[in-house]
C-alpha cells in the first residue's frame, strides 16, 4: 500500500503534492537541539536502546514495544539494509562503526546544515567537541551553553576551597559574580548562539517572578559546608539557587545592546525520570516570560509532530504555504532566532519525484506484480553463488510461497553454513563443517521468470538467525561495495558481456567443438547448424520477456563461440541479471541439443572466453577526470589482488596471455586498447577485461568497486600513462615512461598471495571473507591439480 499516492483533496494536484514532498527532502536542517556525538572508545558505556527512550534500569526493557522504538527500528533497518529486528539493527550499526565510524556519521548527518550543540552534559571527555562536527555539516556548528553546567563547575570549585570559618555569603557573592562573568563571556563569544536551562528537571518550571535570595543563599551554604568531594555535587538541584541562575542569565541577556539577543532554551514536558511532572508544564513559565520581554524564549519538547501532507490533502493549507512552513520549521526560524546569518539554498541531493512519495513495496506486492499476466509457476527458485562461483538454489512450490506471503509469515530458508565452504562436488574445505545455519533471505526485487518454463527465480542474501549480515555472503559484499561508493557520492552502472561457447557431447560423453564452416569473429555466416540462429533469436526473445533487454549479439572468434551484451544496471542488479541470463541461455542451449559453457580457454589455438564488465560512474560529476581517474587508479593499484577474485581458477590462467585479445598480462590501461586489462572507452566508461565466467561476479565486482572507491577517496594519481599499444611489445624504456612495471599474477597461488598481502583491499572487503575464500580456493586448487589436464577440462566444462 502507498501512503502518498492516494487521491489528493480537491484543488490539490498530485504534482503539487509532490512539490511539498520534494521540498521536505531537499530542505537543509538546522538542528537547534542536539548533543555532541560519543567518541568510539566511549560507545560501550551507553546502551544503544537509549536512542529511543529516557528510561533506565528495569524500565528500559519496556521500550522495545514503544512506538518510538518500533519506528526507529523500521527506519534504521531500511538505512542499514538489515532485518527489521532490534538485534539486526544493533549488529549492523556495530559493523558500520567498525568499518568506518566517520562514514557512518556522515550518512546519519547527511542533509544537516549546522548543529547547535549543547555540550554541557556529564562526562564531557566521552564526547567530541562541538566544532569537531563541522566536517559533517555544510556550515560550521555552534554552541548552546547550559547554564546549570556553568554554575556547577563554579560552585564545585568554591565548595572544594571552602574552609571552616569562611563566610559563606562572601563566597556566594564571588560565585555569582563569576557566573555572571561566564555568561557575559558567552554573550560576547560568536561561537555561542544561545543558552539552555534544564531547571525543568531540577526544581521545576514554576520559577517565581522574584527570587528569594535568602533561600538561594541557604541552598548555597548547604552545598559548600556539606561538600565531601566531587561525587557529592552531581548537579545543582536546590530550591532558590536554580531560580537565581535562570534569572541572572535572563537579566544579562536582556542587557545585551541592540536587537540580536541570544535565546534561552527551556526543557519542558517529559524527560528525565526524576522530574516532578506537576512542575514540567511550560504554562508555569508565563510569569517568568513576562518579566523578561526582551529575551527570546525557546520551549523544547513542547509541541507534537503532525503529518504535513495530510493537512494539504484536507485543504487546511495550500501546497505553497506547506512548502514555506517546511522551510520555516527546518531552517529559517532557527536561522533568524539564533542570528546565524546563513543563506538558504536547497540541498543538492537526488530526488526521484513520485518514487519518494511511495512506501517501499512489500514482497507480496512485488511478487504479484511480476507474476501479473503470466502463467502461474510451479516453483520459485532462490539462489546464491558460492566461493567457487557455482550457482546453487532451493525451489519453493508456488502455493507454499504465496500462502506464506499472504499470511505475513517469513519466507527465508535455512541453509547450512557449510554452503560457503564447498567445492563443486560438495567436498568441504578445511575449516568448514556441517554445524550451524544461515538464513537465506530472498530479494524479491531480483525476481524474474525462468530460467525454464514453470519456474521463476530470484537471488538472496545470507543472514544470521538474528537478522545480521553475513560477511562471507558474496552478494552482501557487493551490496556493501555499492553502498560504500554511495557514501562517497559515487553511483555506478555496470554492463556485462556474456561470452559463451556451444559444444556437442560426443558418443563417448566428452564435450567437443561444433563444426566450424568458417566461424570467426563477427562474421555473418556464423552458423554451421541451422539450429544456432534459431536458438539465438529465441534466447533474445526469452530474455526480453523477462525484462532483460539484450543490446547486441555477435559471433566470437572460436568455433561455436558467441557474445551477448547486457544493458547497464546498478551493480547488484547487474550481477543478478548476468547470472539469470546465463541460466536462461544454458537451459535453452541444452533444450536445443547443445552444451553451454563459460570455460575460459576451450581451444589452445583459439581466443578464450571472458566476462568483460563495462563500468561507468553515473553520479553527478562522474565523467570528470578528477572523479574517474582516481577511481581507476585505485583499481590498478589493487589489480593484482583483485585477480584473486577475477581470475579465480587454474583454467583462467590458460587464457591469460599477451597478444590474443585477452587483456594482456601487464597492469596498465589504454584508450580503446583491447590488450590492456582496463580499456578506457569514453569519460568514466571503462571496460574491465581481466574477468572470466569462472569468477564469482559478486566478489569480483565488489573488489573492483571497493578498490576504485578507495582510490577516489584517497585522490590517487593515475601514474600509469595511456598505453596505446600492446603492452607486451613495449621496450624497457617504454615501460618506464608509461610506468608499466607490474604484471598480473601468473597463477591462482600468486593471486591469492597478492590478495592476502593487500592490507587496503582486505580491510575493505573484510579479513573473514578473504580467509574463507583463500581456504576454499587453495583446497579447490589441490583437487583440480590431482586431475589430468583433459579430465580437469571436462570437469570444469560440465559445471561452468
Amino acid at each position: 500500500m502507498t501512503w502518498a499516492t492516494s487521491a489528493p483533496a480537491a484543488g490539490v494536484s498530485r504534482a503539487q503534492l509532490n512539490e511539498v514532498i520534494r521540498a521536505i527532502h531537499k530542505c537543509p536542517i538546522i538542528d537547534n537541539h542536539a548533543h555532541p556525538l560519543l567518541r568510539p572508545e566511549a560507545l560501550a558505556k551507553y546502551p544503544l536502546i537509549s536512542i529511543t527512550t529516557e528510561a533506565s534500569g528495569d524500565a528500559i526493557h519496556a521500550a522495545f514495544t514503544s512506538l518510538s522504538h518500533l519506528r526507529g527500528v523500521k527506519q534504521l533497518a531500511h538505512v542499514l539494509d538489515c532485518a527489521q529486528t532490534w538485534e539486526a539493527v544493533v549488529a549492523a550499526i556495530e559493523q558500520r562503526r567498525l568499518e568506518d565510524y566517520d562514514d557512518w556519521i556522515s550518512e546519519c548527518l547527511d542533509g544537516i546544515e549546522t548543529i547547535l550543540v549543547d555540550d554541557g552534559l556529564d562526562a564531557p571527555d566521552d564526547a567530541y567537541t562541538y566544532d569537531w562536527h563541522n566536517s559533517f555539516t555544510r556550515s560550521g556548528c555552534k554552541r548552546i551553553v547550559r547554564i546549570e553546567t556553568v554554575a556547577g563547575k563554579i560552585i564545585q570549585k568554591h565548595a572544594a576551597d571552602f574552609k571552616e570559618g569562611d563566610n559563606s555569603e562572601d563566597v556566594f557573592d564571588r560565585a555569582i559574580d563569576e557566573f555572571d562573568a561566564e555568561i557575559r563571556g558567552a554573550l560576547e563569544d560568536p561561537e555561542v548562539v544561545g543558552f539552555k536551562s534544564v531547571i525543568c528537571y531540577r526544581t521545576g518550571l514554576d520559577i517565581p517572578a522574584v527570587v528569594d535570595l535568602t533561600v538561594a543563599k541557604a541552598s548555597f551554604d548547604e552545598i559548600v559546608t556539606d561538600y565531601a568531594g566531587p561525587a557529592e555535587l552531581a548537579r545543582i538541584q536546590h530550591p532558590g539557587l536554580n531560580d537565581l541562575l535562570v534569572h541572572r542569565a535572563a537579566a544579562l541577556i536582556s542587557e545585551m545592546p541592540g536587537r540580536e539577543r541570544k535565546p534561552l532554551q527551556f526543557h519542558t514536558g517529559l524527560g528525565d525520570n526524576d522530574l516532578t511532572l506537576a512542575k514540567s508544564s511550560p504554562a508555569h513559565l508565563q510569569e517568568f516570560i513576562r518579566t523578561y520581554p526582551k529575551v527570546p524564549i525557546v520551549l523544547l519538547h513542547a509541541s507534537y509532530p503532525f503529518v504535513l501532507c495530510d493537512y494539504v490533502r484536507k485543504g487546511a493549507m495550500s501546497w505553497k504555504a506547506a512548502i514555506e512552513l517546511v522551510r520555516d520549521i527546518l531552517y529559517k526560524n532557527s536561522n533568524k532566532l539564533y542570528h546565524l546569518g546563513l543563506s538558504f539554498s536547497e540541498w543538492e541531493a537526488d530526488y526521484e519525484g513520485d518514487a519518494a512519495m511511495e512506501e517501499e513495496a512489500t514482497d507480496l506486492e512485488i511478487f504479484t506484480h511480476v507474476l501479473r499476466g503470466k502463467p502461474t509457476p510451479d516453483f520459485i527458485r532462490v539462489g546464491w553463488t558460492d566461493m567457487t562461483a557455482m550457482t546453487r538454489m532451493r525451489m519453493i512450490p508456488f502455493r507454499k510461497l504465496i500462502t506464506s506471503l499472504e499470511e505475513g509469515k517469513p519466507v527465508d530458508i535455512g541453509i547450512t553454513k557449510a554452503c560457503l565452504g564447498l567445492l563443486q562436488h560438495d567436498w568441504m574445505s578445511p575449516g568448514t563443517n556441517a554445524s550451524g545455519e544461515y538464513r537465506l533471505h530472498p530479494d524479491f526485487s531480483s525476481l524474474k521468470a525462468g530460467p525454464i518454463p514453470g519456474h521463476f527465480s530470484m537471488y538472496g542474501d545470507f543472514r544470521e538467525k538474528d537478522g545480521s549480515t553475513v560477511p562471507l555472503c558474496p552478494r552482501t559484499q557487493l551490496t556493501r561495495a555499492q553502498e560504500h561508493g554511495a557514501r562517497q557520492g559515487l553511483a555506478f552502472l555496470v554492463g556485462f558481456e556474456i561470452e559463451f561457447l556451444l559444444l556437442h557431447r560426443s558418443e563417448s560423453g566428452k564435450f567437443e567443438p561444433l563444426a566450424s564452416d568458417g566461424h570467426s569473429w563477427s562474421v555473418s555466416r556464423f552458423w554451421s547448424d541451422q539450429k544456432i540462429p534459431k536458438l539465438l533469436a529465441e534466447i533474445v526473445r526469452a530474455l526480453e520477456s523477462m525484462d532483460i533487454l539484450v543490446e547486441q549479439v555477435h559471433a566470437e572468434s572460436a568455433p561455436g563461440q558467441f557474445e551477448l551484451v547486457l544493458p547497464p544496471l546498478a551493480p547488484v542488479q547487474a550481477v543478478d541479471t548476468l547470472l539469470h541470463a546465463r541460466e536462461v541461455i544454458s537451459a535453452m542451449a541444452t533444450a536445443a541439443g547443445f552444451k553451454f559453457t563459460l570455460y575460459p580457454k576451450p581451444f589452445p589455438d583459439a581466443c578464450g572466453t571472458a566476462a568483460h564488465a563495462h563500468i561507468s560512474i553515473s553520479s553527478a560529476g562522474g565523467d570528470k577526470k578528477e572523479t574517474y581517474e582516481p577511481f581507476y587508479a585505485g583499481v590498478l593499484k589493487h589489480l593484482r589482488a583483485i585477480a584473486a577474485f577475477a581470475y579465480s581458477n587454474p583454467a583462467s590462467y590458460e587464457r591469460l596471455a599477451d597478444g590474443v585479445w585477452a587483456g594482456g598480462r601487464w597492469v596498465t590501461w589504454g584508450t580503446q586498447n583491447r590488450e590492456a586489462p582496463l580499456r578506457k572507452i569514453e569519460g568514466s566508461h571503462w571496460e574491465f577485461k581481466c574477468l572470466d565466467g569462472l569468477a564469482n561476479p559478486y566478489l569480483a565486482l565488489a573488489s573492483v568497486l571497493f578498490a576504485g572507491t578507495s582510490g577516489f577517496t584517497a585522490k590517487e594519481k593515475l601514474v600509469w600513462q595511456d598505453c596505446e599499444v600492446d603492452p607486451a611489445i613495449l621496450t624497457e624504456n617504454d615501460r618506464k615512461e608509461l610506468n608499466v612495471s607490474e604484471m598480473l599474477p601468473a597463477s591462482v597461488e600468486e593471486a591469492l598471495e597478492a590478495l592476502e598481502k593487500d592490507e587496503g583491499l582486505v580491510g575493505l572487503i573484510g579479513s573473514e571473507l578473504v580467509e574463507k575464500y583463500s581456504a576454499v580456493k587453495q583446497f579447490e586448487l589441490k583437487f583440480l591439480e590431482s586431475m589430468q589436464d583433459e579430465e580437469r577440462r571436462q570437469f570444469l566444462i560440465a559445471r561452468y
